[in-house]
């Protein structure tokens, strides 16, 4: 080998050294800041991942760093706001632009810099003072440049990569704050045609989302049953139950979840189906029904204690005593530490007429969790009711040891006073 070979391949080499040794200590680093950062310990994960934004990890670094920075922000004061606007936003959208340029075929750092922009907004909302002249004007009148220009931002990402659901979920929400209420359902049901799946969509899966919202999305979502590769048609119906459900369609979302029973699915996701049909059979009163369909979703174990649990309240709200009980035993079998179901079994099984039955769940419930004062209290409930009052005077007893609370106790004790007195 020539000098002049040898001179390059030790160039070479050299840079693969240099590269392991700072890429390794790099890599460490990014891996520690994405946990601090997932741990919402935003200045702690600053440092770190400036440190780790090399190598193949460096646009996640990148954005990661962006998105930090707008965790910053959103951790900050409100009274502080004012004033550090302008150094953790400006921070925030330098690393979005930094991230564009190093990693121009990433959209993710224009959906960064809507989220800056965003904030701007918002920040400026709050500190604008209404004119109230611009009513007549409709909803964009109200919204600044800086909110503008994040939903074109947003645009310009989904332009560029049309299929990933994340950016188009964004917009929406953006859409709905602002008010522009029309633009948000096209684009509502834009994003439906492309992703049809609600459960990857924070604005579906608000607990306060708009029910018309909600109804745009699952129209265009049933518009596509069976013509999306990206979701199996049974899988499908069963997010539409889910959705129908929750915007009271209870029609529809039963015929969805009984079709959704006939296509192939996975074990965990035919004991899903069964759930959720249940909880709709439950609403339409259709108790029976409701209760063999829990019992089939409680055979598998991610559903076994909730399908037992559910198919022990529907049994017990038709009078099945005896169903309920044998749900809820099969149910603290598999879950024996759980308070929750002894005090369940334990109103069944007194309802029922098996009182040794009732203080045994109780008693299995002040054995796992001793200091947990609703055992005692319904013992002492139990108790009262059955007249065996010196149980129920010694168990108030030690209700104030446990710590009970105050009025519970006080309300107790006057429960087994008029009781003492024949009241």
């Amino acid at each position: 080998m020539s000098r002049a070979r040898l001179a390059v391949a030790a160039a070479i080499a050299a840079v693969f050294v240099v590269r392991a040794v700072t890429g390794v200590p790099g890599g460490i680093a990014y891996s520690r800041g994405a946990k601090l950062a997932g741990d919402a310990a935003y200045a702690a994960a600053l440092p770190l991942l400036e440190h780790g934004s090399l190598g193949s990890d460096r646009c996640e670094a990148l954005w990661l760093r962006a998105q930090v920075r707008l965790g910053i922000w959103d951790q900050t004061a409100a009274s502080e706001r004012a004033s550090r606007l302008g150094d953790v936003l400006a921070a925030g959208a330098t690393e979005n632009l930094l991230g564009f340029t190093q990693c121009p075929a990433s959209p993710w750092f224009e959906t960064g810099l809507a989220e800056v922009y965003d904030r701007v907004e918002r920040h400026e909302r709050r500190e604008r003072a209404a004119d109230l002249s611009r009513l007549d004007a409709g909803p964009w009148a109200f919204v600044g440049r800086p909110g503008r220009v994040a939903i074109g931002l947003l645009r310009n990402a989904i332009a560029r990569q049309p299929k990933e659901f994340s950016h188009r979920d964004r917009l929406v929400r953006i859409l709905l704050d602002y008010g522009l209420r029309d633009e948000a359902l096209r684009e509502v049901r834009a994003t439906a045609a492309v992703m049809p799946a609600p459960q990857f969509y924070a604005f579906v899966n608000d607990p306060d989302a708009d029910p018309e919202v909600l109804r745009a999305f699952a129209e265009a979502s049933r518009s596509q049953l069976g013509k999306s590769p990206f979701v199996a048609l049974g899988r499908h119906l069963v997010a539409l139950g889910k959705l129908e459900k929750r915007l009271g369609e209870r029609d529809l979302a039963e015929r969805d979840l009984r079709e959704s029973l006939r296509h192939p699915a996975t074990p965990l996701q035919r004991a899903e189906s069964w759930f959720w049909l249940g909880l709709v059979l439950a609403d339409r009163g259709a108790d029976d029904e409701a209760e063999r369909a829990f019992l089939e979703a409680s055979s598998h174990p991610t559903f076994e204690v909730a399908g037992l649990v559910q198919a022990a309240r529907t049994a017990e709200r038709g009078g099945r005593l005896d169903s309920a009980a044998a749900s809820l035993q099969k149910a603290r079998r598999a879950d024996p530490g759980s308070v929750d179901l002894c005090l369940a079994a334990a109103r069944v099984e007194e309802r029922r007429g098996n009182l040794a039955g009732a203080k045994e769940a109780l008693r299995w419930a002040r054995i796992v969790a001793p200091l947990d004062a609703r055992p005692i209290v319904a013992w002492i409930e139990l108790d009262i009711r059955t007249g065996d009052l010196a149980s129920a005077e010694s168990r108030l007893r030690e209700l104030e040891r446990v710590g009970g609370e105050e009025h519970e106790v006080a309300r107790l004790r006057d429960e087994l006073g008029r009781k003492g007195d024949g009241s």
